[in-house]
């Protein structure tokens, strides 16, 4: 498939999109393996990744993005984003109608204080996690 070309909708927490240099907006359905697939030989990954999360109050881990960076945008509840700075950590605080900016290279962590739907526009070559 040549990019999203489709009759229907896509579900916003089933199907994720990587938009790619080229122009290209490939559809890339979401399944158990994903995630542990998402940029080997079986899902390659080149670009920008657009994902949606529904996320409850709960654990969080810290990551990063060395490749570039990443935009989160409210679309429900309220979250807290904790960017590790050399000053030390800033907390972006976002409720639903917000968007938050987090730069190249910052490990950052997310909070969850509801429940929350998120839509992330994220340059995810490379991420790094960490507890």
């Amino acid at each position: 498939m040549a990019g999203a070309e489709s009759n229907s909708g896509f579900g916003l927490f089933d199907t994720y999109f990587q938009l790619r240099a080229d122009g290209v907006a490939l559809p890339m359905p979401v399944t158990p393996e994903f995630w542990a697939e998402l940029g080997t030989e079986k899902l390659p990954f080149a670009g920008w990744l657009v994902s949606s999360f529904e996320m409850q109050p709960g654990a969080t881990h810290w990551e990063c993005h060395p490749q570039g960076d990443e935009i989160v945008f409210m679309l429900s509840g309220a979250i807290d984003v904790v960017l590790e700075e050399e000053a030390g950590n800033r907390t972006l605080s976002l409720a639903a109608g917000q968007s938050g900016f987090i730069p190249r290279g910052l490990w950052h962590q997310i909070v969850i204080h509801a429940p929350s739907r998120t839509l992330f526009l994220t340059a995810g070559e490379g991420t790094e996690h960490r507890a």
